[in-house]
């Protein structure tokens, strides 16, 4: 039995195309893993994976973690601006009260010393508002709801 060239070739053919295959279905197997631990990581919420920059696909994957990561960044800050401003809101409340009533108090006590409003009941309730007020901004529902993550 004698092969002819075209036998050799033909064969030749047949082998690298076998070897591309079974390299294209080793390559898809690994990306098809590195698909799942990505998608593990970001259902919890972890974002501390990177692939190695070495092909596109691997490029294309740590683009998505960038783009997860700003979105989460982003996120964050505005979390952040919300408690600020529901605790600054909170704080107001109590403090615009214990200015006003410390004002007025401070202007109803004439040279002598008299006053015409009770600066004892004043006292009590600039005490009053400020033990309150801290316990008001933990009460709050905004800051209840940022805190505990609801």
């Amino acid at each position: 039995m004698t092969f002819s060239v075209w036998h050799i070739v033909g064969a030749c053919t047949i082998v690298s195309i076998v070897v591309a295959v079974l390299a294209t279905l080793r390559t898809r197997h690994k990306d098809i893993k590195k698909v799942a631990y990505m998608m593990d990581a970001l259902e919890d919420g972890e974002l501390n994976f990177r692939f190695q920059e070495k092909n596109k696909f691997n490029r294309t994957l740590n683009r998505i973690r960038t783009i997860f990561e700003k979105q989460r960044q982003a996120h964050e800050q505005d979390s952040w601006t919300k408690l600020i401003r529901v605790l600054t809101h909170e704080i107001m409340n109590t403090v615009s009260p214990i200015a006003s009533l410390s004002d007025a108090m401070a202007k109803s006590v004439d040279e002598s010393g008299h006053s015409e409003l009770d600066i004892k009941a004043g006292l009590e309730t600039i005490s009053d508002s400020s033990k309150t007020g801290n316990s008001r901004v933990w009460r709050s529902p905004s800051a209840r709801r940022w805190i505990c993550g609801s």
